[in-house]
């Protein structure tokens, strides 16, 4: 067994979590995120979106107007985001819209189980990832519409966009995402 190489980035959260950028295998500048909570014996574990989906959907129910505001946030981050462009980029890779955000969203760490700083540090950098490995991403984007839409009270819906199937080889691409809505 082949030992874990080194973090490219590594990033120390308040309440002692880290997130780590590792070098992927999906393309030459794909990145893998992973994250390790602060407690003693904690392992890394590979973030999904379903996990801060549903973290987004408790934080909604406990301040729907911040949540929003929040979703907005990250939804402009989507549209602005670019792809990793070269491997000293990959390297050195910096956050952006986690160094940036209104310390009003801070309220809403109160709800969930997450803070605010670390969902939207991994947003930033599933962001990045996704549009590194697929110009065409879509898939980031559609569960921020999906838990941003006011009129979307079908949870099922939701919760559907952000743990879409994997089919493993089809398609172009190593990775080919199921769509059905």
């Amino acid at each position: 067994m082949s030992a874990r190489p080194e973090p490219l980035t590594k990033f120390t959260l308040e309440n002692g979590v880290t997130v780590s950028v590792y070098p992927g295998r999906l393309s030459d500048l794909d990145i893998v995120v992973k994250y390790k909570l602060g407690a003693k014996g904690a392992r890394e574990r590979t973030p999904k979106h379903i996990h801060w989906a549903v973290d987004v959907l408790l934080k909604k129910q406990g301040n729907l107007q911040v949540t929003r505001k929040l979703l907005d946030y990250l939804l402009a981050a989507w549209g602005e985001t670019k792809p990793i462009r070269d491997r000293t980029e990959r390297e050195r890779l910096s956050l952006h819209y986690a160094q940036s955000y209104p310390a009003e969203f801070a309220t809403l760490d109160q709800h969930g189980y997450f803070s605010v700083q670390f969902l939207v540090i991994l947003a930033e950098l599933l962001m990045r990832q996704e549009k590194t490995n697929r110009p065409d991403a879509y898939m980031f984007g559609r569960v921020l519409e999906s838990l941003r839409d006011p009129d979307e009270k079908d949870l099922f819906k939701v919760i559907s966009t952000a743990a879409l199937p994997r089919i493993e080889g089809s398609g172009s691409s190593p990775r080919t995402y199921l769509w059905q809505v």
